[in-house]
This record gives structure tokens, C-alpha cells and sequence, in this order.
């Protein structure tokens, strides 16, 4: 459906998208592809929209990237702390499909943090 061209960027707008979504309480009508949009609670950020994905589909996808990135991109989200927490926010919820929605704890921040830095040097 989507190839095998998804990047991890892809999936990473998607989950910024979804949690821009619920936090200014749109609807995907009010986002169009491409679009400059400006977010209270983030300021003016640029997505590039891709159709929302199933849960298992996007998480495949991150688990595939873990396994074969050279972690630059994923690196570069981790120099970002307020998309890393919207990112790691939305990827427990992909985990935890009936989980209340509330933020990581800073403790499963650092773990996934430190899960990541395991491919920087390979």
C-alpha cells in the first residue's frame, strides 16, 4: 500500500501530525498536504502529510528502521526534545493502543533514548 520507501521521517510527521490533530483539537480536513501550518504550542512547523497509517503498519516500519538505520535521521529527531517527546508519546500509544493518553515518563524516555544510541556506532 505505501512500498517500502516510508522513512522513518514519514512515520515521525505522521505521529507529529496526529498529535498536532488532538492537541488544537482539528480535524485532518483543516491540514492540507504540504502545508505550512502554525501551532500554538509549537510555533509554525512545516509537515508533509502522509495518510494515516495502521498502528501495526507504522510500528513495523520503526522497529524495521531500529534494525537497519544508520541512525542519522532517528539521531537528528533526538536533537529536537519537544518532537522527541510528541514522537516517543505517540509511539507508546502504537504500543499501547488502550493506554490512557498521557506523556512517557522521563524514565521511559531515557529507555528508548538508550535503545536508540545502541545503533550509533554500528
Amino acid at each position: 500500500m505505501y512500498g517500502t520507501n516510508l522513512t522513518i521521517r514519514d512515520v515521525f510527521e505522521q505521529c507529529v501530525y496526529n498529535a498536532l490533530v488532538l492537541a488544537e483539537g482539528l480535524t485532518t480536513g483543516d491540514l492540507t498536504e504540504k502545508r505550512t501550518v502554525a501551532f500554538p504550542a509549537l510555533g509554525t512547523y512545516g509537515l508533509k502529510l502522509v495518510p494515516t497509517l495502521d498502528a501495526k503498519i507504522m510500528l513495523s516500519y520503526i522497529l524495521e528502521f531500529a534494525r537497519t538505520s544508520r541512525l542519522s535521521e532517528i539521531q537528528i529527531l533526538l536533537d529536537y526534545p519537544t518532537l522527541f517527546n510528541i514522537f516517543s508519546r505517540e509511539l507508546h500509544y502504537l504500543l499501547h493502543p488502550d493506554a490512557a493518553r498521557l506523556p512517557l515518563s522521563p524514565q521511559d524516555q531515557r529507555v528508548l533514548i538508550k535503545y536508540c544510541s545502541r545503533y550509533e556506532h554500528e
